[in-house]
């Protein structure tokens, strides 16, 4: 998964396949908050993984729970929430320098996401070497 997400920051694969998925099923035009209709998709897809997910963080070590839960908050309201407001910016005013911050904005949320994350991945495997009775530093 992390792999995908990766790979399509780089080549804007939900912006180019899951805009062609919703124009040749949706004959209307989409604007507002849609005016990305890939978020659609996206919307779909990330309840799909919070769903799945959400068995697997129940389990989790109550320690690290909560860094799971605040990345993937922060991410998706990069990817998706902030998204539809820059779409529903442009839909209704243009793509000016306004418009630049909300997609840096946007860009934001996702990489501390991310780097969010990683840290809490970091300090999950850490509880699992020394619960296992090993020894590691990690800060």
């Amino acid at each position: 998964m992390i792999l995908y997400v990766g790979v399509d920051e780089a080549i804007q694969i939900h912006e180019k396949i899951f805009s062609r998925i919703i124009n040749k099923f949706y004959e209307y035009e989409t604007n507002g908050i849609f005016t990305f209709n890939w978020v659609i998709i996206g919307g779909a897809v990330a309840l799909i993984f919070i769903v799945y997910f959400s068995f697997l963080i129940i389990k989790i070590d109550k320690r690290v729970k909560f860094m799971f839960i605040l990345s993937g908050f922060l991410y998706l309201s990069g990817a998706i929430l902030a998204e539809m407001i820059g779409g529903f910016y442009i839909d209704k005013v243009a793509v000016n320098f306004n418009y630049q911050i909300l997609a840096t904005i946007e860009e934001s949320f996702e990489m501390f996401g991310i780097a969010f994350f990683i840290r809490a991945l970091m300090k999950y495997i850490k509880i699992k070497i020394e619960d296992s009775g090993f020894s590691i530093l990690i800060r």
